[in-house]
């Protein structure tokens, strides 16, 4: 194993110490409501583990309780990492530029969240086609999971919401340097050889 690749894991480490340190600061600033405040943090993770170039989708479950709230709260913070150049991937970087990929990704959730949500305003809202609004996603074995916080697309009592976006739905829109270019283009023998691995509980 190479120098660089340990430093990049090393690195993908510092980055998950991070966020977790990050979330028990913000709770820590808050005073507990009756000696029961409390967060936990728990993760799901995928991986992309072509020869070239692996990348580690982790998305990460908080929940807590902090003064003043009537039920604990939910979100998600989420960590895709190329472990070949050790860096941090955003949505965009996985698309060719100036591609319509977000106003599909939109359309996609818009359509499947239509079906079970009641609060169009909310939904309508929350799915507006922003980096923003998806700024929490994931790499899934058949798709990009989109996760929507509670709040973003519905009331608290329906909890959080996703969304998995088929391959097929960007298909034309992932950029041929992308590290899923290759995997996208022979899907089966990816997932076959476990090139394409992991997934998530709550996958729509």
């Amino acid at each position: 194993m190479s120098d660089n690749h340990n430093d990049n894991v090393e690195a993908f480490n510092q980055l998950v110490n991070q966020i977790i340190k990050e979330e028990m600061a913000a709770i820590k600033k808050q005073p507990t409501t009756n000696g029961k405040g409390y967060l936990t943090i728990d993760f799901d993770a995928s991986v992309v583990n072509t020869t070239d170039k692996p990348i580690i989708s982790v998305r990460f479950t908080a929940e807590g309780m902090m003064n003043g709230m009537a039920h604990p709260f939910h979100h998600h913070r989420v960590l895709n990492f190329d472990l070949d150049s050790g860096e941090t991937l955003s949505l965009e970087d996985l698309f060719q530029p100036d591609s319509d990929y977000l106003n599909r990704i939109a359309e996609y959730s818009r359509d499947v969240l239509n079906r079970k949500l009641r609060d169009k305003g909310m939904l309508m809202e929350g799915t507006t086609p922003t980096s923003e609004n998806y700024k929490n996603w994931n790499l899934n074995p058949r798709g990009i999971l989109i996760t929507f916080d509670e709040y973003q697309v519905a009331p608290y009592v329906y909890g959080t919401q996703t969304v998995l976006i088929p391959y097929s739905v960007v298909k034309h829109d992932i950029a041929p340097d992308s590290p899923l270019a290759n995997c996208l283009k022979h899907q089966k023998r990816c997932l076959r050889n476990n090139l394409l691995t992991g997934g998530f509980i709550d996958q729509a």
